[in-house]
């Protein structure tokens, strides 16, 4: 039997622009045995971030609109959680609105921008790194929980 809490941790959300980039990310994940989950906006997202995951993989073109509620969510995190963001950019540089609200909302946490066109090798190399980092940090802070209750 699977453990929720740990499937609920490993679980990647991904939020797409328009176009492909969905799909094929998801199809990568699904094929390394990774729970990929597709969302349809930023609402979405964050509902299911509150269910748990362990990482989000999200289009800077999908970020156009209010990022409060995604700001709202990563600053309630407990402070160990350092919830991994992973942004795929559209060139060189992000666009300068996106820019300033991630600068600005820079407790947004921990943001990985990967530049398109990409790799699926680099996206499950960014993923799985963002996973492990996340279950370590989660086992320390158990760890640690369970030798204060002592």
């Amino acid at each position: 039997m699977v453990d929720t809490n740990e499937t609920l941790w490993t679980r990647v959300l991904i939020l797409p622009p328009v176009g492909r980039d969905a799909e094929l990310a998801h199809s990568v994940l699904k094929q390394e045995q990774l729970q990929a989950e597709i969302c349809s906006d930023l609402n979405k997202l964050v509902s299911e971030l509150e269910l748990g995951a362990g990482t989000a993989v999200i289009a800077d073109e999908a970020l156009s609109g209010d990022l409060g509620f995604l700001a709202a969510w990563v600053k309630n995190q407990l402070a160990w959680s350092d919830f991994p963001l992973i942004i795929l950019t559209g060139g060189r540089r992000l666009r300068g609105a996106i820019w300033d609200r991630l600068e600005m909302g820079q407790p947004v946490g921990n943001v990985t921008l990967l530049e398109r066109p990409l790799r699926s090798i680099t996206l499950l190399s960014v993923v799985k790194a963002a996973l492990r980092a996340r279950m370590q940090r989660g086992m320390v802070e158990f760890a640690s929980l369970g030798e204060n209750s002592r």
